[in-house]
């Protein structure tokens, strides 16, 4: 999957990625990382909204799997978030940036899984960047049930 088609596919089936102007900055083979402009995710303080950032966050975490699994030949499956821990760490006054990686056996476990159980789960950590750190880090427990 190339930038455009997980761009295009989080437009047509998330709204709220449209309303949060997410844009696709890089996909790794076990990263992936989004980004939405500060305009469209400001609270009152000219920093980002917390919902936003944790939606990024989810967002970015989803897209990952997303993405590695359809290069999977699996059965139909809907990816959904089952768990999620997140910490703000500082304000972010600039856009939005969301990164999320994984562990590559973790990965291959989960398809394991999935493929003998027909689900599985899968933790992701995503952190969103400031130019001074990590302004909020989300810990995000993902399953894959068969349907």
């Amino acid at each position: 999957m190339n930038k455009e088609k997980i761009k295009e596919y989080l437009y047509d089936n998330i709204p709220l990625a449209k309303a949060m102007g997410v844009e696709v900055i890089d996909i790794g083979k076990h990263s992936l990382t989004l980004k939405a402009p500060l305009s469209n995710n400001s609270n009152m303080h000219g920093t980002a909204f917390g919902g936003s950032l944790s939606s990024l966050a989810l967002l970015t975490g989803w897209s990952l799997i997303h993405t590695q699994v359809s290069d999977q030949w699996l059965p139909q499956g809907d990816l959904v978030i089952a768990e999620a821990h997140i910490v703000y760490q500082k304000p972010v006054a600039t856009d939005l940036v969301a990164q999320a990686k994984m562990d590559q056996a973790q990965f291959n476990q989960f398809i394991e899984t999935y493929k003998e159980k027909g689900k599985a789960r899968l933790t992701v950590e995503i952190e969103v960047k400031t130019d001074k750190g990590p302004g909020c880090r989300l810990e995000g427990t993902y399953a894959l049930i068969q349907s």
